[in-house]
């Protein structure tokens, strides 16, 4: 894992000559290279971009930076409105970290992101990863930064066959020649043009070899051997879970919950039931009196299955579409549920497997 002896400045050159001519025009992305960006919108997108598409990411940011353009902003609206502007780019936890960290950086730092790694670093919410991108990114500081991108490259450049996430070494292999680029003169520039290298040219599939400003630095490439790198992660064996989930309805409103604890704890949804197998009928009236206290069942009905999948989970539901007589659902049955109309489900913050579930009653 020893890092071979690598032109680095070379390299670091021949990619900021191709980042100037070739970098995609992104919103949070100045037209000016050489100017600083806002730590800001830099935390924002940065965060927005973890897990999710560039393309999908572009009009969520825009949208996000007109109703919140500021820390003070983010920080003063209610957690509702921070995730209905989340919503489409999945894994809501960023969102509520941002907006936690938005209040931390209100209360604590007056709401001016930190220009430091080890204060940055203890807002909640900002990882290694987030706090290299805000200080090189917006600040011009040299400081590395890693991501998927990044990883590639320099697997293929060094012909690594480990990822960073195997060992202590790896590790610190790893970030060691990401902090050895962020030393050159514009660190911003270098991280940036990693990435944008690693999004446009070496790619995880199909990389453009052929065109590649580095291809003579890259051992893989000059063994006939960029397919193998970086080695594939380790496949984690998924969890099968299954059960109902329900849509109780009275009055044109439809019931959701937000539950404290288990696989989608903190976010609103349909309520569930999970079981040993997958249900094959509608659930009895006394069934659904065990579990929610039910009195006033009018109909039942078993309407479909769903199938979806959420971090090393795979959920196959029953669907049911359950009418009520009467509004006698009692309080203990969730630490916090709603009625909302019908006709605003589609807009409310619910997550996307409920999004799923409540399509197929149209």
């Amino acid at each position: 894992m020893a890092i071979s002896e690598l032109p680095l400045a070379k390299i670091a050159q021949k990619l900021s000559a191709w980042f100037s001519q070739n970098h995609r025009v992104l919103p949070w992305r100045p037209n000016n290279l050489e100017h600083l960006r806002d730590p800001y919108q830099t935390w924002v997108s940065e965060v927005m971009l973890q897990q999710t598409r560039v393309e999908s990411v572009i009009e969520h940011f825009k949208k996000w930076m007109q109703d919140f353009p500021t820390v003070q902003a983010l920080a003063m609206a209610d957690e509702a409105s921070v995730l209905a502007h989340w919503q489409g780019l999945g894994y809501y936890s960023r969102a509520r970290n941002l907006h936690k960290g938005a209040l931390h950086i209100l209360q604590i730092h007056q709401g001016k992101l930190p220009s430091d790694r080890a204060t940055l670093e203890k807002v909640p919410g900002i990882g290694n990863y987030t706090a290299g991108a805000i200080l090189s990114l917006a600040m011009h500081k040299p400081e590395p930064i890693l991501d998927g991108n990044l990883v590639r490259i320099f697997s293929r450049l060094q012909c690594w066959t480990m990822l960073p996430t195997e060992s202590k070494d790896w590790h610190d292999s790893y970030w060691k020649l990401a902090r050895q680029f962020a030393k050159s003169s514009h660190p911003n520039i270098i991280n940036e043009a990693l990435m944008e290298y690693g999004a446009l040219v070496c790619t995880p599939k199909q990389p453009r070899c052929a065109e590649c400003c580095v291809q003579n630095h890259c051992k893989a490439y000059s063994q006939g051997q960029v397919g193998l790198y970086p080695p594939l992660k380790v496949k984690h064996t998924s969890t099968t879970v299954n059960g109902y989930i329900l849509c109780f309805i009275h009055k044109g409103k439809v019931l959701i919950e937000k539950s404290t604890s288990g696989l989608l704890s903190g976010q609103w949804k349909l309520p569930l039931v999970i079981c040993d197998a997958l249900p094959n009928k509608a659930p009895t009236a006394s069934f659904l009196t065990k579990h929610f206290g039910l009195q006033h069942v009018r109909d039942i009905r078993l309407i479909g299955k769903i199938r979806h999948a959420i971090t090393h989970h795979k959920i196959e539901l029953s669907v049911c579409e359950i009418h009520l007589t009467a509004w006698n659902l009692p309080q203990e049955i969730s630490p916090e549920y709603a009625w909302i109309s019908h006709d605003v489900f589609a807009h409310t913050v619910v997550n996307s497997l409920s999004h799923k579930a409540w399509k197929m009653l149209a």
